[in-house]
């Protein structure tokens, strides 16, 4: 069974002793470390892809999260928001790592995994995050889809100028 329809089942019928498991992977080039966080109170070890078309075993951390996923706007674009406790404000500390004038945007993973079955995640996002917000033990990220296309060229897009965009 593969873990696709694992998850559908799960979903489905919720069966006793059975969730899912939300897990974070937070990354900068200027991070001393990979951080890697779940929701589960004494953490978990799942398989993460490698890279290379394997997969690597992390060991995830106990962390006190709340993910708020997906949030559709009218321009087709998906948000997610992640706020962590951070009592130690080590999160923090990796902060100021990163100079003002840095346009590597950190990068979040966000995967889900079935209880009973940690060598796949059902579901994964690759985010970037847009905005981090801080406050005294709390972190808060704001996350997007990568804009891999995006470019800013200040044209507006209207049906004068581009006639091809009207509805035929």
């Amino acid at each position: 069974m593969t873990t696709e329809e694992k998850l559908k089942i799960l979903l489905a019928t919720y069966p006793k002793g059975k969730h899912l498991i939300d897990t974070l992977e937070i990354s900068h080039s200027l991070f001393s470390q990979t951080f890697y966080f779940t929701r589960e109170p004494f953490g978990i070890t799942a398989s993460i892809p490698d890279g290379l078309g394997g997969f690597v075993e992390v060991n995830f951390v106990g962390a006190n999260f709340e993910p708020v996923l997906n949030q559709r706007k009218s321009d087709l674009d998906s948000d997610f928001s992640f706020t962590l406790a951070d009592p130690e404000n080590q999160l923090d500390d990796e902060l100021d790592l990163i100079p003002l004038d840095n346009s590597e945007k950190i990068v979040v993973i966000y995967r889900s995994y079935n209880s009973d079955d940690l060598s796949e995640a059902g579901e994964t996002h690759r985010l970037e995050v847009l905005n981090v917000s801080q406050e005294k033990a709390v972190f808060t990220m704001s996350c997007g889809v990568p804009q891999l296309n995006w470019q800013q060229t200040g044209i507006i897009y209207d049906y004068e100028t581009f006639k091809p965009l009207r509805a035929v």
